[in-house]
């Protein structure tokens, strides 16, 4: 079975943030994008919109010690 073409991108998506690739997350990244992280921890909840979204994943750095996990 082939990959689904938006698998690759995901892949891109987490490379670019990996790297603190934010101009191509910009351009990735529809300026409406909501962003929702279930669960019940500091991190929860729904990010609208670009910089509120570059905000969480900067918090889930910060948190992650660099990891990308919470």
């Amino acid at each position: 079975m082939a990959e689904h073409p938006n698998v690759a991108r995901i892949k891109d998506v987490y490379a670019a943030m990996g790297e603190g690739d934010f101009a191509t997350l910009n351009d990735m990244f529809a300026e409406d994008l909501v962003w929702h992280d279930c669960g019940r921890n500091q991190l929860s909840g729904d990010y609208r919109g670009r910089e509120a979204v570059f905000q969480y994943f900067g918090k889930v750095m910060e948190v992650s010690e660099g990891s990308l996990a919470h």
